[in-house]
């Protein structure tokens, strides 16, 4: 019987940790939003994100508790003509990722004016179709690449 070498097991132990990083770049994190569509949420009241090592995710909308499944992807696609001719050093081909969000559900307390507010995240989670995590900001964008919203990391406290 052959055994692995402790440095085989290491290898095969970092590559495994890295694919799992690649395949779940957001798993058991959690985020808070400064930015919702342009603007900033109420400072009493920010949504926050809490990604599952699994396909789940849960957070506070700004007055009521959610919760959601949520699946992200690797993606090589071209880059048009007009985007490299504004931006020589770019690629022809990028990869880039892609986020989704699907079957949200959130508890249905009435919180006034907060609701709007919260209607708008929720909107912006529906639009999500790329990420991007800089400097542990996470960046959700729609499918122009436009933010629609941006989130720090670390949870803030819910204070409906």
């Amino acid at each position: 019987m052959i055994r692995p070498t402790p440095i085989v097991l290491g290898l095969s132990l970092s590559l495994a940790t890295a694919s799992s990083l690649l395949a779940q770049p957001l798993a058991n994190q959690g985020f808070t939003a400064d930015l919702v569509r342009g603007a900033a949420p109420t400072e009493t009241a920010k949504p926050t994100l809490e990604f599952e090592s699994g396909s789940g995710v849960s957070g506070f909308g700004g007055c009521n508790r959610f919760n959601a499944t949520y699946q992200t992807r690797l993606v090589r696609q071209r880059v048009s003509r007009a985007a490299r001719a504004r931006n020589p050093k770019r690629r022809k081909v990028e990869t880039v990722q892609q986020l989704t969000f699907s079957k949200i559900g959130a508890t249905r307390m009435f919180c006034g004016k907060l609701m709007e507010e919260e209607q708008r995240f929720f909107g912006a989670l529906q639009e999500t179709r790329r990420f991007r995590l800089r400097d542990g900001v996470l960046s959700l964008m729609d499918s122009r690449n436009r933010v629609v919203a941006r989130l720090k990391p670390g949870v803030a406290k819910e204070e409906p």
